[in-house]
């Protein structure tokens, strides 16, 4: 980044929440028509990497959408997971009711202990499952504003061919808009990236906070859904790591 692009940007980050801000004029598409292919590259360049942002746009919105998806069936596991733990309380008052050996009264009350801790698993599986949509949420906030800035960056890139060509094109408009609307459009994709750090420390807390319920379920003999940590990505087609999922009323383990 040369001296004035780097300042432009410590400009638009101290000026983010400003108004009256606005974009410099787009430059027409014919305006470039005439230089050459040498000329021409820059633009070609800006303009890859402006449809790959809206390539990412499209799959951060999908992602999203499967997240929240992925929420709503946690939410029914849940249910399932209640369910059983009334069961299981149920099975016990029978058993003590009954005056049963004690035998059966600790397998009762050891069975009502498993139900009560998949209730548990199952409710942090979902915050956890929460924080992941939240983080598609702001995954797609990354890909819209980084488009943006693809977008600023291509109307640079169009200045500047035809500005070092000598076009007539652009001899009434001003090389400090289009740099200052590009460190505008950078100051807030790099915003909205540091609350998806943010946002990825709390998932990666959530995630540790489930794992200790799974592993006592696991010495319980019951086995559940594994999950890796999640992704800390902003590129890369911007998807978040998804955890595998259970059918709806499926067991998790051994009854």
């Amino acid at each position: 980044m040369n001296v004035r692009r780097a300042a432009g940007l410590a400009m638009a980050m101290g000026m983010l929440g400003s108004c009256g801000t606005s974009k410099p004029a787009t430059i027409d598409r014919g305006a470039v028509a005439k230089l050459s292919d040498a000329q021409m590259r820059p633009i070609d360049d800006a303009r890859t990497s402006e449809a790959h942002a809206v390539d990412q746009v499209a799959s951060a919105k999908q992602a999203k959408t499967d997240a929240a998806n992925q929420v709503s069936v946690a939410k029914a596991d849940v249910e399932v997971a209640n369910a059983e733990f009334k069961k299981a309380k149920a099975d016990l008052d029978a058993v003590t009711a009954q005056k049963a050996d004690n035998q059966s009264l600790a397998m009762a009350r050891a069975a009502v202990d498993v139900a009560e801790l998949k209730v548990k698993s199952q409710e942090r599986r979902v915050t956890y499952l929460k924080d992941l949509a939240d983080l598609a949420a702001l995954r797609q906030d990354a890909a819209t504003a980084h488009l943006t800035t693809a977008q600023a960056a291509t109307e640079k890139a169009k200045f500047d061919s035809l500005a070092a060509a000598g076009s007539t094109e652009v001899q009434n408009k001003q090389v400090d808009d289009y740099e200052e609307n590009l460190a505008r459009a950078e100051a807030t994709e790099a915003n909205v990236k540091k609350k998806l750090a943010d946002s990825h420390l709390d998932a990666v807390t959530d995630f540790h906070k489930w794992q200790e319920l799974v592993r006592k379920l696991k010495a319980a003999g019951v086995e559940s859904p594994s999950a890796p940590l999640p992704s800390s990505s902003m590129d890369s087609s911007l998807v978040p790591v998804q955890a595998p999922l259970l059918a709806p009323g499926a067991p998790m383990g051994p009854r």
